[in-house]
C-alpha cells in the first residue's frame, strides 16, 4: 500500500511540474536549432554552426519579432531577446568572416548561455 501511495504522489507531483512550464512557439522552435546547431560545439564540432549561424540568426529574429505569451513574459524579456539577436549576428558575421575557431566557440557558447537563461526566466522546457 505505502508503494502505491509513493507511486500517486509521484504521478501527481509530475504532472504539476509539467503544468508549470510553458509553451512558446518560437522559443520551441529556436531551442530545437540550439540542440542541432550549438550542442555540438561542446564536444568540438563546430561544423554545424559554421554551416547554420544564419538558420540562428533568422530563428532568434523570428522569436523576437513574435508575440509574448503572457505566461512567458517577464520584466526583461524584450531586452533579453535583443541581446539574444545581437549575439547571433555577431556569431554570424564571425563564421561568415571565417574568424578562428576559439572565437566562433566563445560566441557559440555566449549564445548557449543567453538562451538558457531567457528559457529559464520565461518558464520553459
Amino acid at each position: 500500500m505505502k508503494k502505491h501511495v509513493i507511486l500517486v504522489c509521484t504521478v501527481l507531483l509530475m504532472s504539476f511540474a509539467y503544468g508549470q512550464q510553458h509553451y512558446w512557439k518560437e522559443m520551441e522552435s529556436f531551442h530545437e536549432q540550439v540542440g542541432t546547431i550549438l550542442h555540438p560545439v561542446e564536444t568540438g564540432n563546430l561544423r554545424p554552426v559554421k554551416e547554420k549561424s544564419g538558420e540562428l540568426l533568422s530563428g532568434s529574429e523570428h522569436w523576437q519579432a513574435s508575440v509574448i505569451p503572457a505566461d512567458c513574459n517577464y520584466p526583461a524579456i524584450k531586452t533579453d531577446l535583443d541581446d539574444l539577436v545581437k549575439i547571433c549576428r555577431e556569431l554570424n558575421e564571425a563564421v561568415r568572416l571565417k574568424r578562428g575557431n576559439a572565437e566562433i566557440k566563445k560566441r557559440a557558447i555566449q549564445l548557449h548561455n543567453k538562451f538558457h537563461q531567457i528559457l529559464a526566466a520565461a518558464g520553459g522546457r
